[in-house]
């Protein structure tokens, strides 16, 4: 359970009251938690699993991506990608948008500050990036629009 104890220990420097549960069905141990980034709420799951020795994280944004807007979100989605070096963002079915990174650690003993550092980068996506979202997934502006005005 070395994922509970770090999480814990995370939350704790975080002084935090968040609760880290652990699920023995699936060896899993979980904090959620919700972040403000620019006055919208993003739930947030920080999650480790003991049998695949990983670590990751999952976060939500605040709206639904226009069903008829999901094309032009992915072209955004794609240069994001294309400008970053860790997680990803994905458009479930239902129009949510996940900031999803794994992280593989088989043979690293992992620290609070990697969880810190894992945490920052899906806040820094939606502090960067949040408003262009929004704008192409919530209005009639298209990507090509979007992208000409760069």
């Amino acid at each position: 359970m070395k994922y509970q104890k770090l999480l814990q220990d995370w939350v704790k420097e975080k002084e935090w009251d968040d609760e880290v549960n652990y699920n023995e069905e699936t060896n899993e141990s979980v904090v959620n938690f919700k972040v403000n980034i620019d006055d919208q709420l993003f739930n947030t799951y920080i999650e480790g699993h003991e049998e695949k020795d990983w670590l990751s994280i999952y976060m939500y944004g605040p709206f639904n991506i226009k069903k008829n807007k999901s094309g032009e979100i992915l072209k955004l989605f794609n240069r994001i990608h294309g400008a970053t070096y860790y997680g990803r963002l994905v458009l479930q079915d239902d129009g949510m948008i996940q900031y999803k990174q794994i992280m593989p650690l088989d043979g690293v003993e992992p620290s609070t500050s990697l969880v810190s550092n894992v945490y920052s980068t899906a806040v820094q996506i939606y502090d960067t990036w949040l408003d262009d979202i929004a704008e192409i997934g919530l209005t009639k502006t298209t990507f090509d629009e979007w992208d000409a005005n760069q």
